[in-house]
């Protein structure tokens, strides 16, 4: 069997710990997972380039840098996760990616975007990278399955 690599790009530490522990819960194969975990835009292209992964889980609204007690991560980035999408595009790099996000309405280009439109394009503009963008909900369950079903 085929070990999978996995890496979840979330600043948000208990949202990494709930994808992470549904996937493993979850587990329906022999084969082994390795997770890893990228906090930032700048984190999750280092982290691509050094090893690409099987399966990327990427979440949109990202800080430019890793949040430390000497470091605020830099400026917010509401879309940021879309730059490690251009990055991957440049390159090449093509991993089954699945975007998993908690916002509804995005505000592009100074212009409000409801999430199904937001889906829409971001598929259209990366139709070789993106499987899926998804609403993260810790309580609703329609992600959960959907992203096993990625997975498995």
């Amino acid at each position: 069997m085929k070990d999978l690599n996995i890496l979840i790009v979330e600043d948000d530490s208990q949202k990494f710990l709930h994808i992470k522990n549904h996937i493993l819960k979850n587990k329906e194969h022999a084969f082994s997972l390795f997770f890893m975990q990228a906090n930032s835009v700048t984190d999750a292209i280092n982290k691509i380039e050094e090893k690409q992964p099987d399966i990327l889980i990427l979440d949109i609204s990202l800080p430019t840098f890793n949040i430390s007690n000497n470091e605020s991560g830099g400026r917010a980035r509401h879309i940021g996760g879309v730059e490690i999408l251009d990055f991957m595009d440049l390159m090449s790099i093509c991993c089954k990616t699945i975007i998993l996000t908690g916002y509804e309405a995005f505000l592009i280009e100074n212009k409000p975007i409801d999430f199904i439109n937001f889906k829409n394009e971001l598929i259209e503009d990366f139709p070789n990278i993106i499987h899926d963008v998804l609403f993260y909900n810790s309580i609703n369950a329609n992600w959960k399955s959907k992203i096993l079903e990625y997975i498995y």
